[in-house]
Parts: C-alpha cells; structure tokens; sequence
C-alpha cells in the first residue's frame, strides 16, 4: 500500500575453488508512512558465511530502527 512497504531478499554465494565454503545473506524491512515527510522503518540482516576466518562467528545479524525525514 502507499502507508506500508515490505521489502526482503536472499542471496546465496557459492565458492568454485572451495565446494564446503558458501555464504547467505537475508534482508527484510518494514516502513511505514506516519505522515507526509515522516516515516518510519525497521530492518533485519542475517549473515551466514559456512567457512569464516579464524576467530569469526559463522552467524552475524543486524537489526535497525530509522526514522526517516523527507525534505521534498
């Protein structure tokens, strides 16, 4: 609708040289209108890399809170 927008995606990174080495990336965001020049939005990211680097956890999230403000 024009008040509330979804948005997601995945993306799946495969290694050719290291078959065991792949990685997973997840967004997802909510916003929602609260009038004409604000508005309101949440974001989650999951990060899964199967083979990190030494001393690197395999799972990383993030998750935002922004409220935003149109000048136009």
């Amino acid at each position: 609708s024009d008040v509330v927008s979804f948005d997601t995606g995945v993306e799946y990174l495969q290694s050719l040289i290291v078959p065991e080495a792949l990685r997973v990336n997840f967004d997802a965001g909510l916003t929602a209108s609260l009038s004409q020049k604000f508005s309101l939005g949440t974001t989650f990211t999951l990060r899964f890399d199967n083979n990190p680097v030494k001393g690197v956890e395999k799972l990383d999230t993030v998750t935002a809170v922004n409220l935003v403000y149109r000048f136009m």
